[in-house]
């Protein structure tokens, strides 16, 4: 048997709009928790970025407030704060929350029991915005960004929007395909981007909508699901969501990586 070959270390930025032990809805917190300390533990330099939602534990995650810096982020015509946060490490992961009370002080991650939030196409372009400020605010020099379901699917949109070279490397991880952050038009001037950006058929444009995930699907150098199978299932029309001919498109950028057990915490998933 072949020995595997050994990988240098890289620098890696993980977006995720919530991540186990600080935020949770479901099964995509324990995987990015688990993930990031398991890259860190191979050698890698991981920083994890998450919301500060109400729901994180501030005493227990060791905000460290000294150290926070504030950012702008253009919001259709007005600018809103991004106060960034570092947090104590977690097991060798470097941490950071996206602190903002408009978007983030609430009851739910995404909704209450009306429903999902009605501003969720704002808080989550905020965030994805705020995750790029991030790398200038700490002085990051990520080799990847690792960005996770929809929530964070813009990030490779607004990197290639900003243009520039060379830029880090992009990976989507698709955890549940059926949700893809889709939104009514009216809301695209929240998010600060041309209007070529919706209405080409190679952008954020479905169906009269606009759909995040879409084009983090299209502009993301890499993508990734929680399992091969998964991989093969998201590329038919039975389970592709609509989406499936753009995955098909991609299908030599697209591998199912099986999620396995974090040893350290049963119920934790990780995708490595």
């Amino acid at each position: 048997m072949n020995a595997r070959k050994k990988q240098s270390p890289q620098s890696i930025l993980m977006v995720s709009s919530e991540a186990a032990p600080y935020s949770k809805t479901g099964g995509l917190a324990d995987m990015t928790g688990a993930l990031a300390k398991a890259l860190a533990a191979r050698g890698n330099t991981v920083t994890l970025l998450t919301p500060l939602h109400r729901q994180v534990n501030r005493r227990a995650a060791g905000l460290r407030a000294a150290g926070a810096k504030t950012v702008s982020i253009p919001v259709s015509a007005r600018i809103e704060a991004a106060r960034l946060v570092p947090a104590a490490p977690l097991e060798g992961v470097r941490v950071i929350f996206v602190e903002s009370r408009r978007y983030f002080d609430r009851e739910g991650l995404y909704g209450g029991p009306q429903g999902d939030f009605p501003d969720n196409a704002e808080r989550f372009a905020f965030f994805a915005q705020a995750a790029l400020e991030t790398i200038g605010a700490f002085k990051l020099k990520p080799d990847v960004i690792h960005v996770h379901d929809w929530q964070a699917a813009l990030v490779p949109v607004y990197l290639a929007a900003r243009g520039g070279a060379p830029r880090p490397a992009t990976v989507l991880t698709i955890h549940n395909l059926g949700y893809q952050g889709r939104f009514d038009p009216r809301q695209w001037h929240t998010l600060g981007l041309g209007w070529d950006q919706f209405y080409h058929p190679g952008a954020l444009e479905f169906y009269g909508g606009v759909n995040f995930l879409k084009g983090g699907l299209l502009f993301a150098d890499s993508l990734t699901t929680v399992s091969p199978t998964y991989a093969r299932e998201i590329q038919t029309s039975e389970h592709g969501w609509g989406l499936d001919g753009i995955l098909r498109d991609r299908a030599g950028k697209l591998a199912g990586v099986l999620n396995g057990i974090d040893p350290a915490r049963r119920c934790a998933r990780r995708n490595f």
